[in-house]
This record gives structure tokens, C-alpha cells and sequence, in this order.
């Protein structure tokens, strides 16, 4: 868990007091398969904003979760791995989040004009992937990582990254959009996050 008391000024007069709870139970396993080769395997149990709710984690690890997840293993361990090819492929809850948290590194604006990566520099308003997917970058949902303000007091905002596979837009914090002659879309980021129900 963690647990964070922030506090956030600059020259413009915008002071920012936030608080900021998350706790979580992770499990985590190394599984060693029937053929020798060894997966680390891990899985998130609960998240949670609510202090409360983490001083009574062991209510979460229940006897049936805890058979689920050795059962899962087990079944892990009779696995083979897959040759090279094309496949349909189906992304669980935490491969989904890392993926794409993995994928917004190529969508930073900071990315693009320091040249760390170039994979869609030059390609806004052209399409990228499938046309069946579009990926939408909401800071406001009130879910984990989000909030109302970025580290630079910026005003957070729904953005549309992706659209019917075109890109849309870059992930921007004042230095990159000033770098790319835009404006800030209030995704400056330092791993905290500000709200509107704290202090301001």
C-alpha cells in the first residue's frame, strides 16, 4: 500500500494539497512447467482507494480464490510454448494493463521530440493499427492513476489517442506540446496524481 501527502505550487499561483491512498494484494508465483522452463506469473487480487478495505485484506483470501489461483498454476505448468506464427490472441485484465501501459511510453509527446521513440512521430491524423480499435486516454474516471490535475497543476482531460485505428493525438505535458507547438493536455507525469476534492 501506499500512502501520500503531497503538496504543489508554482509561479502561475496555483497550489495544489493532495491525498493520495492505493493499496493492493498481488499474488505472485514462479511456476516451473512440466518441461522445465519457469514462468513468473502474477495477479493482482484487489485494488483498492479505501484504507479501510486493505486492514481487511484476508477477507479477499478466500479458500475458494486460493484454490482457484493453485489450480490456475498447475494447469500453467502442463503448458508448451507456442512456435512463431500468426495466432488469435485473447489479453487478460493485467496483460491488457501492462500492454497498454507499455504502449502510452509511444504515445508521450516527451518520447517523440527527445526521439526516444519514433514509431508515431509524424503520424497524427494517420492510421496505425486496425481499424477496430481505438484507445482513449481518461484521467477523470476515477480509477487507479487517475486525477484531476497533472504534476504541473494542468487542468487533466479525456483525449482520444487512437480513433477508428488513426492517431489522434500525443500524450502532452507543457515541455513536449510547447516542443510540438501545441498545447498541454495535462499528462505531465512523476508517479502522483491530484484531485479535486483535495485542497486547491
Amino acid at each position: 500500500s501506499s500512502d501520500l501527502v503531497r503538496r504543489f505550487s508554482n509561479s502561475e499561483g496555483t497550489k495544489i494539497k493532495t491525498h493520495w491512498f492505493t493499496g493492493k494484494c498481488r499474488l505472485t508465483m514462479s511456476i516451473r512447467t512440466e518441461d522445465g522452463r519457469m514462468i513468473e506469473y502474477k495477479d493482482d487480487l484487489f485494488h483498492t482507494r479505501d484504507p479501510d478495505k486493505i486492514r481487511r485484506f484476508d477477507q479477499y483470501l478466500t479458500e475458494k480464490l486460493i484454490r482457484s489461483k493453485i489450480s490456475h498454476a498447475k494447469e500453467l505448468a502442463k503448458t508448451k510454448p507456442l512456435g512463431t506464427g500468426e495466432c488469435p490472441a485473447i489479453f487478460d485484465g493485467y496483460f491488457s494493463e501492462t500492454f497498454f501501459h507499455e504502449l502510452a511510453h509511444l504515445f508521450s509527446g516527451q518520447y517523440i521530440y527527445t526521439k526516444q521513440s519514433s514509431m508515431f512521430a509524424g503520424k497524427l491524423g494517420k492510421p496505425i493499427m486496425s481499424a477496430k480499435i481505438s484507445i482513449i486516454d481518461d484521467p477523470i474516471a476515477k480509477y487507479f492513476g487517475s486525477g484531476d490535475y497533472d504534476e504541473e497543476g494542468v487542468k487533466t482531460k479525456k483525449v482520444t489517442l487512437v480513433e477508428d485505428g488513426v492517431l489522434a493525438s500525443y500524450l502532452l505535458d507543457r515541455v513536449s506540446a510547447g516542443m510540438l507547438g501545441t498545447k498541454s493536455g495535462g499528462k505531465a507525469r512523476s508517479g502522483w496524481v491530484m484531485n479535486e476534492d483535495d485542497d486547491t
